[in-house]
């Protein structure tokens, strides 16, 4: 098993499994397995990022993600669990049918302002946009799927390009006989990505193929349109979408709850109760796991010149109070900004 820990993330949480590919791979007669131990969030979204733009640690702490892959003659398998919350932001792959299978979401959770729970099943649109607020011990398969292998339904045209619902996404549950054989398999393609990654029998590879296509199938042929979302849960996503436009755009800025309400035409005391049943927390919390997470990432400096400080960094992204900005980063990553930055000069990784 690879290990990846960050210089200091499915999704995921729960949505398509990325596109990108993971070092070395390892394949046998046209199956490519891999499982992978992330360890920290910046390191997470990069692993997604073919599929997510974003991923925030919603919580305290290191992040921890046990993801698992195969893929056989076309058919994507991608699976995974975290231990903390997070938010993932994104768009599913074009060209594939992208079918996730909530295993366990302890709690609940979000997706596009929409309730799912342990059992949930989600049919994407083609590129369809996603917002997912994943719970802490969230456990989920995505599986990609070639078009012209799924049922015909009426509503679904030319390979999934053309949708009749304006929809981006249909929804059913696991049934419980459904939700054991969706577990077992979920278990016998990471201990076989695992344990088999250079001597995958061609046997055992399509007669995985064959139960994880009968499944989805099946799901997929009754999955329904679900009604626009409505109702607290989804004003309560607009409040937040809204200030989080506003937010991202003024992080180095110094900002009050009376500033977001002004911008987005929210009461404070309604931004504040979207935000707590969205998120979890305060739209100034929120803020700072923005600032945060930005900071960190500049600290990495994939792609560009090494800031000259950490005060600087934190500087830019609006922490006036240096000891602070160290005391929350140290709780949130459990992680010192100064390693960080010595790590990136360096060159190297550096463990929370």
């Amino acid at each position: 098993m690879r290990e990846v820990r960050d210089a200091a993330p499915p999704a995921g949480t729960g949505t398509a499994p990325s596109r990108r590919r993971p070092a070395a791979p390892a394949t046998h007669e046209g199956v490519l397995t891999s499982v992978e131990h992330i360890v920290g969030v910046d390191r997470l979204l990069a692993r997604v990022a073919g599929t997510a733009h974003d991923v925030l640690q919603l919580a305290p702490g290191i992040l921890d993600a046990r993801l698992h892959y195969l893929k056989v003659d076309g058919l994507e398998i991608g699976g995974g669990e975290v231990n903390l919350p997070l938010r993932a932001q994104g768009r599913t792959v074009e060209h594939l049918a992208t079918i996730t299978l909530r295993l366990d979401c302890p709690g609940g959770g979000l997706v596009n302002g929409r309730r799912v729970g342990t059992g949930s099943v989600v049919v994407w649109r083609p590129g369809a946009t996603y917002d997912g607020v994943a719970p802490a011990g969230d456990r989920w398969v995505t599986v990609l799927v070639p078009w012209d292998e799924l049922p015909r339904r009426p509503g679904i045209a030319r390979r999934g390009a053309s949708w009749r619902w304006r929809t981006s996404l249909l929804l059913t549950e696991l049934r419980p006989d459904e939700a054991d054989i969706a577990r077992a398999l979920s278990e016998r393609t990471r201990t076989l990505a695992h344990e088999r990654p250079d001597r995958v029998p061609a046997t055992v590879a399509a007669e995985l193929r064959a139960r994880w296509l009968e499944l989805v199938g099946a799901l997929f042929a009754r999955a329904v349109p679900t009604p626009a979302p409505r109702g607290a849960t989804w004003s309560a996503t607009l409040d937040v979408r809204a200030a989080d436009r506003y937010l991202r755009s003024h992080l180095g800025a110094t900002i009050y709850l009376a500033d977001v309400s002004r911008a987005t035409g929210v009461p404070p005391r309604t931004l504040q109760a979207a935000f707590r049943h969205v998120l979890g927390c305060s739209p100034m919390a929120y803020l700072e796991t923005l600032r945060l997470h930005a900071a960190l990432r500049a600290l990495r400096t994939p792609g560009g010149a090494v800031p000259e400080t950490v005060r600087e960094v934190a500087a830019r992204f609006g922490f006036r109070h240096y000891p602070r900005f160290s005391a929350a980063f140290r709780a949130r990553f459990v992680a010192r900004p100064g390693a960080i930055l010595r790590a990136a000069r360096a060159g190297r990784a550096e463990a929370p």
